[in-house]
């Protein structure tokens, strides 16, 4: 289904690529269109990010001051033996920073004591007094000439202390800053601590309190999973490495990243590939199990024929529909139905895999009603049976369809970027999976009842007679 598809067709979870997020400075917002000509025109400078003249880039939000951007530039996969060049994703990184720098919130790179030290080294830190274990209830009983704050909550948990911060930064950055890396994907395997900063000694020019940048904190967090035992020097140790060591890792690496850019996230072409193929196979399997269930449930393979045709139709449909929005999304009639340039992602495929559950739905109340009407005897399966089981339906479909058509253009409309491929592709899976049923279903199902007839023999005997009837009858 997907194989035949150009490769600018899909996102870079299925073709490798990198995924930027940009924050705009307070008051510093811009259009859609005028970040994306801004990124055009990078790529048509500058060679080595041509592919930027394709990116896909959308607001997040409604203030516009948050901006993705998706490209399907990629760092190459390192070889053994050959020495690594610069980084294509690095590039693009700093190109952007700078294209962007007149309204980009840039986070500056902050040094302070022991800000060389490795998270290898943490008994060093532990032998200095910058890591400490909580084993008080106030912060003035663990570290000297501390503030008496309640660290009660954090009990058990770390405390990491920051001297000479330079230059000087508010507790509401550093918090925002250790808050974001810690859901980087390098600490992704790491689970959440809850954690606190608390300023020890704020600027010399600082004029009050609260929001005055601080030239020394102490940063206190807990991981309730794994709490400092003292009376336990085997778990003491493996409690310095795997949380002592982790939060001074995070903290430092937080502190020391410099950039304007608020995450940047790359998938290899390797990984996208294997992304592709699970992709496929859920949906293969998908339409395996609908066929087995239909079978099962009403007790012949003609009605399981009679749905998988449908469901692919309605599937390759959807995707057309997808592929279709390039060549449109910027022209009068794409910009009238605010289509833009939908790539296929595993946002899209939930979205296939919801029109079959949809289609089949409507498909299994026609069957019903097929089933009912045949009653206990099993009447013959006619084209009038069929008819009049659809026409007592069709009342019963035209409102599925219509309320759920409401609902998912409400969404297309007003749903936000982050839904609005989802929802276009629904709106297509709607219609499709209404008349796929009608046009579709009920003449497969009598085609094969046919097909099955003219598969008997010519002239049967008694015996083979009934049991051509009974056949027939399924």
């Amino acid at each position: 289904m997907f194989s035949g598809l150009s490769p600018h067709k899909y996102d870079t979870e299925f073709n490798g690529g990198t995924q930027i997020t940009r924050h705009h400075k307070p008051g510093k917002t811009l259009a859609v269109s005028a970040v994306r000509e801004r990124v055009a025109a990078l790529g048509r400078s500058d060679r080595a990010l041509a592919a930027l003249r394709r990116a896909t880039v959308y607001s997040v939000g409604a203030k516009h001051n948050e901006f993705t951007i998706i490209t399907s530039i990629v760092n190459p996969e390192s070889k053994p033996g050959v020495t690594a060049t610069a980084s294509p994703v690095q590039e693009l990184t700093q190109k952007l920073e700078a294209t962007f720098a007149d309204v980009i919130a840039v986070t500056r790179k902050l040094n302070f004591a022991d800000v060389k030290v490795s998270p290898s080294h943490v008994q060093r830190l532990f032998d200095d007094g910058t890591i400490f274990a909580i084993t008080k209830n106030s912060l003035q009983e663990l570290i000297p000439h501390g503030p008496n704050v309640d660290v009660s909550d954090y009990h058990g948990g770390v405390g990491v202390v920051l001297r000479n911060i330079s230059p000087p930064e508010t507790v509401a950055h550093l918090t925002s800053r250790i808050r974001q890396m810690a859901q980087e994907p390098d600490f992704a395997r790491l689970q959440y601590r809850p954690f606190k900063v608390i300023p020890l000694v704020y600027a010399a020019n600082a004029t009050g309190k609260g929001s005055a940048p601080v030239t020394a904190a102490v940063v206190v967090a807990v991981d309730d999973n794994f709490l400092y035992n003292p009376d336990d020097s085997g778990k003491t140790a493996l409690w310095k490495q795997q949380v002592a060591a982790s939060q001074w890792d995070i903290v430092r690496t937080a502190l020391t990243t410099s950039g304007g850019l608020a995450g940047v996230n790359s998938f290899a072409p390797q990984v996208a590939t294997e992304a592709r193929l699970n992709a496929l196979i859920a949906v293969g399997i998908s339409l395996l199990l609908i066929v087995a269930y239909v079978w099962i449930r009403f007790g012949g393979i003609r009605y399981g024929f009679g749905v998988i045709f449908s469901l692919v139709h309605d599937a390759i449909v959807a995707v057309a529909a997808t592929v279709l929005a390039v060549y449109i999304h910027r022209t009068a009639i794409g910009h009238f139905l605010l289509v833009d340039n939908f790539k296929i992602n595993m946002t899209m495929i939930a979205a296939y895999l919801t029109i079959i559950g949809y289609s089949v739905n409507d498909t299994i109340v026609i069957f019903d009603r097929v089933r009912e009407n045949r009653g206990r005897l099993k009447l013959p399966l006619t084209s009038k049976l069929v008819n009049d089981s659809i026409n007592q339906c069709f009342g019963r479909t035209i409102w599925t369809t219509f309320t759920v058509f409401v609902v998912v253009m409400i969404l297309y409309i007003w749903g936000g970027q982050g839904v609005h491929g989802f929802a276009y592709a629904i709106l297509i899976g709607v219609f499709t999976g209404a008349y796929s049923t009608l046009a579709i279903d009920s003449p497969t199902l009598l085609h094969a009842k046919e097909a099955a007839k003219r598969a008997l023999p010519a002239v049967p005997d008694d015996g083979q007679e009934k049991a051509n009837e009974s056949a027939l009858a399924r």
